[in-house]
């Protein structure tokens, strides 16, 4: 009795999937479905698809045909183009309704900026505040010689945007994969970019990782205080990243968005996924990774100057049982023997006391 049970229970989730489109896309962006160590019959045990791949999930969700957006109208003006979306067909993901219709702004900052907004027109998402932080001035005339140049779908094209670097063509940032489409549901925002094969990506943190990143895996963006495990979110977000390419010329990308987010960075494609906000991405041209970070900075503001004296030596660590015994160490570092190779400045003690403590030694 109990295999004729599962026989049906079997046959009630195959159809529910067929009902919804459900299949196993594996030239698509895959959502990990299994945990370290699983294997095929686990896997779809689950329901999930098992199919193995270089850097991506061997076990992943099955997915709908994603719905997309067309391009309802396109109006320039002299800073870039502004484009109105609605949705292609059925509005049903499996997260959600797609909202629509969707404005697309898209505009040149300067000669090495290009800001590509995607927001609802019609009711007002979650931003960050400027003076939480703060945006990069907007100009009220078109900067000249620009280092990009950006395509759009025309007026009932599948939406998608390109941008280029001037000099040479190299492709930065390109959502125009039929297989990779933009998703914008209440608490599911999802936009994928392909890539060469050949870039050297640095950023998306806060994640103790390498530091240049590695294909196959997924950067989550959720504040989380924590002792620093490998590949998991600490304590920071960061929505950014820096592009090397094997000509030497480099770019950075900046989405700003507060949100929580997994940032999949696979074979050849970067996939964001967001639970909330909208998407507010920012270009930024180098060409060498000295000024994408400056030009990063002019965006959200620049480092504070620490003062003098957090400029020395400092010592932060967990564990102390007492203040005694962080009185015994500051004694220590006092001392001749020790002061003769280290000026310490600061010794701070963490979390397991019953209060944060900071001795400045000037």
């Amino acid at each position: 009795m109990s295999i004729m049970y599962l026989y049906v229970a079997l046959l009630v989730v195959m159809f529910n999937d067929l009902a919804h489109g459900q299949t196993c896309r594996s030239n698509a962006p895959r959502s990990d479905c299994g945990y370290l160590g699983i294997n095929q019959q686990q896997c779809e045990s689950k329901g999930c698809c098992w199919v193995p791949a270089q850097g991506q999930p061997w076990c992943f969700y099955k997915t709908t045909p994603p719905s997309s957006y067309q391009v309802d109208s396109v109006t320039s003006n002299d800073l870039g183009v502004k484009l109105s979306l609605k949705a292609d067909g059925s509005t049903s993901t499996q997260y959600g309704e797609l909202i629509t219709p969707l404005a697309v702004d898209i505009t040149m900052e300067t000669s090495e900026r290009l800001h590509v907004k995607i927001y609802d027109p019609n009711n007002r998402r979650w931003e960050i505040p400027s003076n939480v932080s703060p945006i990069g001035n907007v100009p009220t005339t078109a900067p000249t010689n620009t280092l990009y140049k950006f395509n759009t779908a025309k007026k009932g094209e599948k939406f998608h945007f390109i941008i280029t670097r001037a000099t040479d063509g190299a492709v930065l940032f390109n959502t125009s994969s039929s297989d990779q489409t933009l998703q914008f549901v209440d608490q599911y925002l999802t936009i994928t970019t392909t890539l060469p094969g050949t870039e050297s990506l640095y950023g998306l943190g806060e994640h103790k990782v390498s530091l240049q990143l590695k294909r196959g895996q997924t950067f989550t963006m959720w504040n989380f205080d924590t002792a620093t495990p490998d590949n998991l979110n600490l304590y920071g977000s960061h929505p950014f990243y820096l592009d090397l390419r094997q000509t030497g010329k480099a770019h950075g990308v900046y989405l700003r968005n507060s949100n929580g987010m997994d940032v999949t960075y696979g074979d050849k494609y970067l996939t964001y996924r967001v639970i909330g906000g909208i998407l507010d991405f920012y270009f930024f041209l180098g060409p060498t990774p000295e000024a994408v970070i400056q030009q990063y900075q002019e965006v959200i503001g620049r480092p504070h100057m620490p003062p003098y004296w957090a400029l020395g030596f400092h010592q932060c660590r967990y564990g102390y049982p007492n203040v005694e015994a962080l009185s015994d160490v500051v004694a220590n570092y006092s001392s001749n023997k020790v002061r003769s190779v280290y000026t310490i400045k600061i010794v701070t003690c963490a979390i397991n006391v019953t209060y944060y403590c900071i001795f400045v030694l000037l």
